[in-house]
């Protein structure tokens, strides 16, 4: 059929330019322990004096970054997440075809609109459901995230 011609040629193209189709997502599974990791870390007041993994804990600690108190959930950082989640999608959905009305076309069609507006909306209450730092973690990486992937792409649009 057209579709299996279409994804042998696809996986061709990804054998002759040395391209992993899932190379883009182990970074994304990486950072779920540190996500983890993070979150119970910094869950943990230092300040009651409640030290994790037998830490000496520090005397003074400034939990004020850019005006923004870490410790307590920021509706700022989860706007500017929610803001930098829509952007991400938006770059990633401009690659997709989603002319047509066969199935395929209409699940790419439903993605998109659910990348575009669900995700950044979901993250924006997850964000804030968790303190500052959790989210200027998100923050962060979303941001690289879309940085990699203007670099990535204005690299193959010379090479092409």
């Amino acid at each position: 059929t057209d579709k299996t011609i279409q994804a042998t040629e696809l996986m061709k193209v990804y054998k002759q330019e040395g391209v992993h189709p899932m190379s883009g997502r182990l970074p994304l599974l990486m950072q779920i322990p540190f996500l983890i990791a993070l979150y119970q870390v910094l869950g943990v007041s230092f300040t009651e004096g409640v030290v994790p993994f037998g830490l000496v804990a520090p005397t003074n600690i400034n939990n004020i970054f850019l005006g923004i108190d870490l410790l307590s959930k920021s509706i700022i950082l989860a706007l500017l997440v929610g803001v930098a989640q829509y952007f991400m999608a938006v770059i990633s959905a401009s690659n997709t075809n989603t002319t047509g009305d066969d199935m395929q076309a209409q699940l790419a069609r439903s993605m998109q609109v659910q990348m575009k507006w669900v995700l950044p909306i979901a993250m924006v209450f997850l964000a804030y459901a968790t303190n500052g730092d959790l989210s200027l973690y998100i923050l962060v990486s979303t941001l690289l995230a879309i940085a990699q992937e203007v670099l990535v792409r204005r690299y193959y649009a010379k090479r092409a």
